[in-house]
């Protein structure tokens, strides 16, 4: 009767190269061979003409020369100097390249360190929105984890006092099946004792800690003097079966 009551559970990151100018002006002047030719008349000899002729020849010859050596020097010198000054252009158009190419490559090093300044203040932005997203992240998480917890103590509060009101409900009507209980463990009959003791042990196993003790305490009453041999055998069946489903508890014993 008293299982009636109580439901079925058990405890729970370019060079521009110049314009090369060549001016050379000859000036050629035949004075000596104008001058021979008037002597070889005033002489008036055929003799004479052809050694003055060949004379003119021969001094054509060395002037020639001589004009030819002089313009080669010239030419030299000429070619010297526009050499020196080729290579002085050469040199100073180097340096002013040289000098470019330097300011070119300050100013791709500068635009270099800004792109990379740029670069890390982007990444720093990143990561601090990163970090912020993180932070709202877990506040929220947070939140949500406050909230279940919340929610699971009010559901376990609820749950409790569910079954607190069910305990209380139960226990009214299992008050008196109880005290029967209690009161079979004196009677003569040993098989009448055995299954109220059997009882007692299945109402205990679903009920809490408390009442259970509460139980124990009423089944320790019975082993007094003043209680005769029934009441003692069916209290030492009583403790043993609580003590077999394992529901007493250390301070009893």
């Amino acid at each position: 009767m008293g299982l009636t009551f109580l439901k079925p559970k058990v405890a729970s990151w370019r060079y521009q190269r110049g314009n090369r100018k060549l001016a050379v002006n000859v000036e050629s002047g035949r004075k000596v061979v104008v001058e021979v030719e008037e002597k070889g008349v005033v002489e008036g000899g055929e003799e004479v003409e052809k050694e003055v002729v060949g004379e003119e020849v021969e001094g054509e010859e060395v002037v020639e020369k001589e004009e030819g050596e002089s313009k080669e020097k010239e030419e030299e010198v000429e070619e010297e100097e526009e050499e020196s000054k080729e290579e002085e252009e050469k040199g100073e158009s180097k340096e002013k390249e040289g000098e470019r190419k330097e300011e070119e490559e300050e100013e791709e090093e500068k635009e270099e360190e800004d792109e990379e300044e740029k670069e890390e203040s982007k990444e720093e932005e990143e990561e601090s929105k990163e970090e912020e997203e993180e932070k709202e992240e877990e506040e929220e998480e947070e939140k949500e984890e406050n909230k279940e917890k919340e929610e699971v103590e009010k559901e376990e509060k609820k749950e409790k006092k569910e079954e607190e009101e069910e305990e209380e409900a139960v226990l009214s009507n299992i008050e008196e099946i109880i005290n029967c209980l209690l009161q079979s463990l004196k009677v003569e009959d040993t098989p009448v004792r055995w299954s109220a003791a059997k009882g007692l042990g299945r109402i205990t196993n679903r009920l809490s800690l408390e009442f259970g003790d509460d139980i124990v305490a009423s089944i320790l009453q019975l082993l007094t003097g003043r209680e005769s041999d029934k009441s003692w055998h069916g209290g030492c069946l009583a403790l043993a079966e609580l003590a077999r489903r394992g529901l007493l508890l250390p301070e009893r014993l």
